[in-house]
Order: C-alpha cells, then structure tokens, then sequence
C-alpha cells in the first residue's frame, strides 16, 4: 500500500518536472519577469517658422487607485473629485473593489504638474501617482481645428493630429527585467529590449502670425453680426500653401471637451466648434462663383466676349421661373453691361445670359477644371467635394438628358451647385497663378531626427491661359475699384475680389432671412501674393459680403503685406477705412437700410 503511494507521488513529479516543465517555467517567468513599455514621444507640430503648435508635455501625471488598500471610497472620493474635475459619484464607484484581484484602477492621465503635486501632497490610502505625458497646444485656440487633439491613449481624433497620426505617433519601446515581490526592478538583470522611436515632427504650410489675425478679425465678425459660424482662409498662390485657415466660433483643444456628460443639444454645439467648416461643409457660393463663368466664358468664346453688351433688367423669365437680381439693385435698371461691368455690379441677370450662350457642357468641364467636383487633397481630414450631374446624365427633373435652362443659368451665378470654402479659394488661386491650379496643402516639411523632407508644391492642371487670367484679375479690380468689392481695399496696393450675398438652400429650397456673406480677394492684383477669402454663415440683419466679409479680408491683408514685407504696388490708392468709406457713406447707408427691411 505505501509503496503503491510512493510510485504515484514519483510519477506525479515526473510529470510535473518534466512533461509540465515548459509551463511551470513561463509562469515563474510571468511573475520574475516584467516587461515595460517605454512610450515613445509623439512627433511635434510647428508652424513654417518653427513655432511649436503642439507637443508632448512630460510634467504630466496619471493618477490610479489600488481599491482594496482605499480604507474611505466615499471620502476619497470627495477629496480627490474637485481636483480631478470628475463626479464624485463616479469616483466612488471607482475606488470601490469588485472583486479580490481589483488591484488598479485608472482614475484620471495627463494632469498638470501643479494639480498632480497637490493629489501627493493629500497622501491618500491606496491612491498613487506616476509620471505620464499629455499634448499640449501652447496657444490654445489658435488654428484649433486644423490642429485637431488626441485622446487619453494619444491616438489622433481630429484635425492633422487625425489625418497624419501615422507620421506623429512613432513606436514605443520595450525594457525587460527581474523585479522583487513588489514589483521593482532588480539591478543588473535588465535584458535587451528596443529602444522607442519617436514620431516624426511636421512642419505646417501655416504662418502662426497670419493664423493669429484670421483667428481674431473672423471671431470678430461672427461676434458682431450674431453669425453661426465663419470661415477665412489664406493662401499663396504660386504653391497651394495653406498660410492661415480659420473658423469661428472656435475652442481650446488642451481641453475639447468639458468634464461630466452632455446633453444632446451641448454634444451637437461641441461638434460643430470641433469641425474644420472650411474643407467640411459645402454651400452654395453665390455670387462669388461669377467669377469661374466668366473665366470659362472668355476661355471658350475668346477675349472678344469683353465687348460683348447684355440687357441686365430687374428680373428675367425663364419658363416658370424668374432670376432676380439681389434686393439692392432692385430699384434701378442696370441697363446695358458688358462681361466687365457685370462682374462689377454683381448682376445676377446679366450673368446667367453670358452662361446660357457658353452652354452647360462648356459651364460643366470649368468647373471640373477648376476642382469643384475633386476632394483638395491637402492633407486635412473631412474634406468634401462638390456634386454636381453630369449634362451628359438623365435628369431626372426635365426627364432627359441634359441640364434645364434654369439650372444652367442658376449655375452662372452661382446657386444650384455646392462648393467648400477651400475649394472656392483654390479656384480663385488659379486665376491669381496665372491661370495654373495648384493643389492647397497643409504640409510644409516632415522632419525626422536627422533631415527634414520638404513637401514641394504640385500643379493639378492648367484651367485658363495666362491671358484670360490677366484679364479676369483686371476685372476682379474693377469690382475693388468702383463695384460691390470697395470695402476690400488697403492703402499702398493694388486690389481685385468678388463679394458674394447667397441664400442659404434648405431641404425644401432656400430658407427666408438666412444668408452666407462671403468675399474673396487677391493682394496684390498687379503680382498676387495671396489670396484671402471669408465666409460668414447666417449673419443677422445685414447680410452683404461687401460689409460683413470683406473688412475681415481688408484686416486679415493689411496684416499680412506688412508681415510678409510686400512692398507697396499703388501709392496712390487709400485704404476704405480711412477715406474711401466716408465718400461712399451714403450709398453703403442706403444700402443697409435696405438690407434691414427685406
């Protein structure tokens, strides 16, 4: 009987010693031996003059809780939860242990320095703190929504932080070692691991000066004319450089989103500050859009079309339908214009016959040359692209092929088709780079740790000869000069743009009293620099883009030509807010008046 025990307990050792080795041994390894992450830096995000936009911050700290050493979960709860800005309820639930092995429980990573120092200093049971990092956006709101954020893991959420998360986030590290019963490592039995490799810095196409002045004078203008929302973008057009990109209202991605829950309506508000306006959400262009039919009209019909007269009456019957010209030029006859003096006075009429003679399949190939039916490309997450049917496609409104007459002449000046805000400033770039497309791009330069890769500018196509751009710039002055475009105009320089003044389209067509102000301007005309364009969404009471976009655009230049060192092209031109808006007071007066009772 012994002797049978004895064999069964030499045999179960045998087992254990040698058929369970493998097993026994891994998990005597899994307790000996620690394997610790070395958290790579996430690469920075710099201005194209080496100004930090955003960094790793490594004074941060990341609180956690051992709920079977807290003796008070209620008490610590109420002591820790003023300074972590969470719920005392949810804290609590925190602290409390729900089972045996509940050793760990994170409670809140990347605080400061100065709150984490003050968690210490409670010495509370059970509750430690470790060193930890968080990204940090050294000017706060600036350029917020091109910037983006990152979660509590560092993963990219939005913005370029979301659309270059690859090129940022690099690769963590490992170090293995022995450690004692309580967890620490033991000196001299450290193993090769591999060292972290920390992500690659960008180098952003913005101008944190311009992006500071587009930031301030688009909030303004939002603030004061009660609008939902703006958008002002800068642009070089030679390269497609992306020099400053703002949107309004804006908020603070060091904290994008507030501490405990939001209802529907909040969640909804904090989304929409979140988004990039300007490569995200489409809109129909108005006004500014003229520009793009009167460019494919003297690209296809020739320079002769500048002699060309229209009859620009108060309305024009198509069929059913009925084009109007905007409210303030309702109470006088435009007469005879020419293609110049359209442009100049922003006819709706006089417009929409230049593009019943081009044509829609001629008015179709423009706007595809000019990018409306592309994405950009510009490195920006979100971005949208125009919709618009194909002449060649069944129309499912004539019942035949082709666009209806109202379509066609809606679409020369500018309804029925939709476009993003950098779409628009990027057409405009083209007729400013002498008729060349360039594609608008956020992305400077890529700098790893030894060289720094550059991100050269990339021609999308030719649109228009050089000759029809010079002649399209010269009637973008004439709009600055003596059209609807005046209050654009800055001391020193030639200037040329177009003011836009479009309804905003509903789901059941366009709505009564909404409007998108916009304005889009080339400095200097003589040799474009830059092109600045501003969209304000919603405006209240006036609703003009000569007077709610355009002194945005004239701020955002002045600040500019003196940032940039662009010597003056026209001594003899004032700025509109020195003299030029007391001479034309009364006719912007009048047209105000106007502006407020329709």
């Amino acid at each position: 009987m012994i002797a049978g025990l004895y064999f069964l307990l030499a045999g179960r050792l045998v087992y254990l010693q040698a058929a369970r080795h493998a097993y026994f041994q891994k998990e005597a390894e899994n307790y000996r031996v620690s394997h610790h992450l070395l958290p790579a830096m996430r690469g920075q995000i710099l201005d194209r003059n080496g100004n930090v936009l955003a960094m790793d911050d490594t004074s941060a700290w990341a609180i956690y809780a051992d709920p079977l050493e807290v003796g008070d979960a209620a008490g610590t709860a109420q002591a820790l939860a003023p300074l972590l800005g969470l719920d005392p309820a949810r804290l609590q639930a925190l602290l409390t242990p729900r089972s045996s092995k509940n050793h760990y429980a994170s409670l809140k990573r990347h605080v400061d320095d100065a709150i984490g120092r003050r968690v210490k200093a409670l010495n509370l049971q059970g509750i430690g703190v470790i060193p930890d990092t968080r990204r940090l956006y050294p000017n706060g709101p600036l350029a917020a929504q091109v910037l983006g954020f990152t979660n509590s893991d560092g993963d990219g959420i939005e913005g370029v932080e979301r659309s270059q998360d690859d090129q940022l986030r690099g690769q963590d590290g490992l170090v293995v070692a022995e450690v004692d019963r309580k967890g620490r490592f033991i000196p001299g039995t450290e193993r090769p691991g591999h060292t972290p490799q920390n992500g690659r810095d960008l180098v952003l196409t913005l101008d944190k000066t311009l992006q500071n002045v587009a930031d301030t004078e688009l909030a303004r203008a939002v603030r004061d004319h009660h609008a939902r929302n703006g958008v002002a973008i800068v642009l070089d057009p030679r390269t497609g450089e992306i020099l400053a990109l703002s949107n309004a209202p804006g908020y603070d991605p060091n904290a994008p989103r507030p501490a405990g829950r939001l209802d529907a309506a909040r969640a909804a508000a904090l989304e929409a500050r979140r988004r990039d306006h300007a490569v995200a959400d489409l809109y129909e262009p108005g006004s500014t859009l003229k520009t793009i039919t009167a460019s494919a009209v003297l690209q296809e019909q020739g320079l002769g079309m500048m002699d060309k007269y229209v009859y620009c009456s108060p309305t024009l019957q198509i069929g059913r339908h009925a084009i109007h010209e905007a409210a303030d030029a309702l109470t006088k006859n435009l007469g005879s214009q020419n293609l110049r003096g359209v442009l100049r006075v922003s006819s709706n009429v006089g417009m929409a016959q230049f593009g019943l003679g081009l044509g829609a399949d001629r008015l179709y190939k423009y706007e595809q040359k000019f990018g409306f039916l592309d994405k950009p490309g510009s490195g920006l997450p979100g971005e949208q692209k125009s919709w618009l049917q194909s002449p060649d496609e069944f129309n499912r409104f004539t019942e035949s092929t082709g666009w209806a007459k109202i379509q066609l002449a809606n679409i020369s000046f500018g309804q029925g088709i939709s476009v993003t805000p950098l779409q628009l400033a990027a057409a405009y770039a083209a007729i400013a780079n002498g008729g060349t497309l360039m594609r608008p791009h956020i992305l400077h330069a890529v700098r790893d740790s030894d060289r720094e890769t550059p991100v050269a500018p990339e021609p999308v196509r030719r649109v228009v000869t050089p000759e029809v751009a010079a002649k399209v710039r010269s009637m973008l002055g004439t709009v600055v000069q003596g059209g609807t475009g005046q209050p654009a105009q800055i001391a020193g320089y030639s200037v040329g743009g177009k003011t836009g003044s479009a309804q905003v389209a509903g789901a059941h067509g366009y709505e009564s009293g909404h409007f998108v102000a916009s304005f889009v301007g080339l400095y200097p005309l003589s040799h474009p620099r830059l092109v600045i364009m501003c969209a304000v969404f919603e405006p209240q009471g006036i609703h003009w883009g000569a007077s709610v976009a355009a002194p945005v655009v004239h701020n955002i230049a002045k600040a500019a030509m003196l940032a940039l060192h662009v010597p003056p092209d026209a001594p003899e031109e004032v700025d509109w807010d020195d003299h030029l808006k007391e001479r034309y007071r009364s006719q912007w007066d009048a047209r105000h008046r106007m502006a407020r009772r329709t």
